[in-house]
């Protein structure tokens, strides 16, 4: 089944849970949190942009220079959501949701959220129900 689920607040936003596979290892280390508020923090702190990581020899986030450079609502869609499982939860118990489908664009997204870059528009999700992996 498919739910439209608004996350009204910034926060609600930024407590979604990001992906970690290998090529994301440098926003997303394996056993650290994983809220879209704590990757994107991330690139604060090592004072990186997409295109450092791409240069990195990273080439997952070349979609993500793209999406942040041309970053408009109108074009972001629909992020598509499932419940968190438990081995996400343990890592991540401030977050919520994680996201199945959307990797880049919500990263990019929270990285200008939190760079005072875009102001927070309330997003609708698609929940899936059950989850898919």
């Amino acid at each position: 089944m498919l739910y439209l689920l608004r996350l009204p607040t910034q926060d609600d936003f930024l407590r979604l849970i990001w992906q970690s596979v290998p090529s994301t290892h440098s926003l997303a280390p394996p056993g650290r949190p994983r809220t879209l508020r704590a990757c994107a923090s991330r690139l604060d702190r090592f004072s990186w942009d997409f295109s450092s990581l791409t240069e990195q020899n990273s080439t997952w986030f070349h979609e993500c220079v793209a999406i942040d450079r041309n970053f408009s609502y109108e074009a972001f869609g629909l992020l598509a959501i499932v419940e968190a499982n438990a081995h996400e939860l343990h890592e991540t118990p401030e977050g919520t949701f994680y996201i199945f489908d959307g990797v880049h664009r919500s990263i990019v997204l929270a990285k200008r959220l939190l760079r005072g870059q875009t102001p927070y528009v309330p997003l609708d999700t698609l929940w899936l129900v059950p989850r898919r992996d």
